[in-house]
């Protein structure tokens, strides 16, 4: 309750960053490294996961309206939206490819409990599912691999077990890379290296916690280990372009 927000961070070191409250209205705005607010973009409405493009140039952001959520670009250097998807439900979280040319979300068809992980090229050619379990699953897309071959997302199911998955893009194989049991609280921001050999992800210190601490897993999942404990609560936000 009260506010939330969620970010994404350009290239240059500028963040997206979208503000809410619970009343469902928000805006999303520019913020350089100081805090200082640079500008906003997109009229007043109810924006949700902005993400920006890996060149810079324009933001898909899932925007709500009347019970339903579609996927919309905002280009950077025009002021100007379009809308990507055209789902009767839910499309939501937004995530680009290394290379600018598609965008993986998650899909919803607002009545049977149904959730795939689809992809669509940046200018809305070839949108195609790429998972569907089809079985209660929450499919949340988090990041694409450096090679653009895979997508790292999380599970959730009705029971609120969760599992932490890459996806292959051509083919939808699955690899599971963590199981967690049933619980409130589960994975949140994460990403992989930019050498693709590790994954940082944001998780509770303990079980019955709501303060995060930042983990490191290597991409094959065999080895896990706290990368950053603090008694306060911390996120990932995202890799140095070294990797360092």
């Amino acid at each position: 309750y009260g506010t939330y927000g969620h970010f994404s961070v350009s290239p240059s070191g500028v963040l997206a960053y979208q503000i809410a409250t619970h009343t469902g209205g928000n805006r999303m705005a520019w913020f350089n490294r100081e805090g200082k607010e640079l500008g906003t973009l997109g009229p007043p409405g109810i924006y949700e996961c902005p993400a920006i493009s890996p060149d810079g140039s324009r933001i898909a952001v899932d925007v709500g309206a009347e019970g339903k959520a579609d996927i919309w670009i905002y280009d950077l250097k025009r002021g100007t939206g379009s809308r990507l998807t055209f789902n009767p439900a839910y499309d939501f979280n937004p995530s680009w490819s290394p290379d600018g040319k598609q965008i993986a979300y998650g899909w919803y068809d607002g009545k049977d409990f149904n959730y795939g992980l689809r992809v669509i090229g940046s200018d809305g050619s070839h949108p195609r599912t790429v998972y569907n379990k089809g079985d209660d699953v929450y499919i949340d897309p988090m990041a694409w691999s450096p090679d653009g071959k895979q997508i790292l997302a999380v599970f959730k199911s009705n029971n609120q077990s969760t599992e932490l998955v890459i996806i292959d893009v051509a083919d939808g194989a699955l690899r599971v890379l963590k199981k967690l049991k049933p619980g409130p609280f589960g994975f949140s921001t994460m990403g992989f290296s930019p050498d693709g050999r590790h994954i940082a992800y944001t998780f509770p210190q303990k079980n019955d916690e709501t303060h995060n601490d930042v983990f490191l897993l290597s991409a094959d999942g065999s080895r896990d280990f706290p990368l950053v404990t603090h008694p306060a609560d911390d996120y990932f936000l995202g890799w140095a372009p070294d990797g360092k």
